[in-house]
């Protein structure tokens, strides 16, 4: 039995059917991950190993030949690049394609903590995969008011940021490093019998961090570390250089003042002609970007005292609103708070583009085939679209494809296919009818006299985009969604 006289003879089953794909698409479609570009798994392990107070020659020998070395003889390795700079090295370790990217994490930091032999400063080697990172939303403040308040604002606000859920990254920008600055009073360390180098050497000791060695217990081993002072300007000046004779102390307060200032760059970001300093959120993996871009917009809304924009339907939004709702009323910002760069609007640009076509497409497809057929044709085909489509984001959900600018643009093209396979089917099951075919027949036979060309159409334009699924390398796997969305899409008409 074909499965046109299938169709025609359970009309119950054929209209389940079609109910369950229609609803699977609505449900699935909504909750499906949007993103700019598809996500791309990375096969890049880097290393950071930081090696305090050391000239770029030392970090070579000591510390990056050796990681090389090691990781080197790995299964997998592609190749090894190194970055040596005073004071630390990166190695980057690139690993061939279908090689199990936590598998070599794995093995990396293993190979990490059996070197034996590294200099006694280098004690915190950092092994993680190398994530392709996209810019989402940038948050700007602006106005007149002091470095220091602006910084410690934009400071809590990426703190914030950081605690609402799809958000991972958060990089502040436009704005100086803070610096202590002890400014010593030569009378009064000629007065104690201190030079400027020993009172450099007692801060520097104070504050420094030095690893104290491990403790092994019966179930594990626990690394000791001295940790010096908070680096403040109070605390600063509570540091003994010295002890008298007569059993008292002089510290940095006695003999030099202590300011918290910053760095003395040329730095100077402007907004509108303002000083202005910025929080660039990026989407990471495979997060969704339209989500971090709202739940950004969302908790800006609230800082600045304003309504949340999206109602109290969304938890995820009205969590970030309230966040910063609370905020505001403890304190307004210190300056003008806006969102900037909303790189998620492109994404949306194209939802709303494929939703357009496919509206403009069925009725443009429905009032021709209503001029040239008759209406139950043309609302059948029509259907057809939607229910094509709306099978393709099931199938999308269930194959963990997102909604991004290939995956739609693939789904814009082959509307078009769709459309016109659909025609092509109800034009002759039409032509059988006018020619005195019974109703149920003609669409049986007429379906059947047509169904191996235009299942021939449907097999070559999948296999005319099957050549992007069988690229190599990263350009590869950043296009292999295209030939499976066609493909799903064209399957499922």
């Amino acid at each position: 039995m074909s499965l046109a006289r299938f169709g025609v003879r359970k009309p119950v089953v054929a209209n389940l059917v079609m109910f369950a794909i229609i609803g699977a698409g609505i449900i699935f479609g909504v909750g499906l991950r949007r993103e700019f570009f598809p996500f791309v798994e990375s096969r890049i392990i880097t290393i950071s190993a930081p090696y305090p107070g050391a000239a770029p020659e030392e970090v070579e020998d000591a510390l990056a030949t050796k990681i090389e070395d090691r990781v080197s003889d790995l299964t997998g390795v592609k190749e090894i690049n190194s970055v040596v700079a005073e004071g630390a090295a990166n190695v980057t370790v690139e690993f061939n394609e279908g090689y199990s990217i936590q598998e070599a994490l794995v093995e990396v930091k293993r190979e990490m903590d059996a070197i034996q032999d590294l200099p006694d400063d280098v004690d915190n080697i950092v092994v993680d995969i190398l994530e392709p990172n996209m810019p989402a939303i940038i948050v700007a403040i602006y106005g007149d008011a002091d470095e220091r308040s602006m910084k410690d604002f934009l400071i809590q606000t990426r703190d914030d940021l950081l605690t609402l859920p799809e958000i991972t990254d958060v990089q502040p920008g436009g704005y100086r490093s803070d610096e202590l600055r002890v400014e010593v009073s030569p009378e009064r360390a000629i007065e104690h019998g201190l030079s400027l180098p020993t009172i450099a050497d007692r801060i520097r000791a104070a504050m420094i961090e030095l690893p104290g060695g491990t403790v092994k217990t019966d179930t594990s081993t626990i690394s000791v570390r001295s940790v010096g002072v908070e680096e403040g300007a109070d605390t600063v000046r509570e540091i003994v250089i010295k002890a008298t004779g007569d059993g008292g102390v002089v510290r940095v307060g006695d003999v030099a003042e202590v300011f918290d200032g910053f760095v003395d760059t040329d730095l100077v970001t402007r907004y509108h002609g303002e000083p202005t300093m910025t929080l660039t959120i990026f989407r990471v993996g495979d997060q969704d970007v339209i989500k971090i871009a709202n739940q950004v917009k969302a908790y800006v809304s609230g800082r600045n005292g304003e309504p949340n924009p999206y109602g109290v339907t969304k938890a995820d939004l009205q969590e970030a609103w309230a966040l910063g709702s609370d905020r505001f009323s403890v304190a307004p910002p210190p300056g003008t708070l806006i969102t900037t760069t909303d790189l998620a609007r492109f994404v949306e640009g194209r939802l709303d583009l494929l939703l357009r076509n496919a509206l403009q497409g069925g009725a443009l497809v429905f009032l021709t085939l209503v001029l040239l057929l008759n209406w139950r044709i043309s609302f059948w085909v029509a259907m057809g679209l939607v229910v094509s489509l709306l099978g393709t984001l099931t199938m999308m959900a269930v194959l963990d494809i997102s909604l991004n600018f290939l995956t739609m643009f693939g789904l814009i093209i082959v509307i078009g296919i769709l459309v016109d396979d659909a025609i092509v089917v109800a034009e002759n099951i039409t032509t059988r009818h006018e020619k005195g075919e019974p109703a149920l027949v003609a669409a049986v036979k007429g379906t059947n006299q047509v169904a191996w060309p235009v299942v021939s159409t449907v097999l070559t334009t999948i296999f005319a985009f099957l050549p992007l699924g069988l690229m190599n390398g990263q350009i590869g796997d950043f296009m292999n969604v295209m030939p499976w969305v066609v493909g799903c899409a064209l399957g499922v008409s």
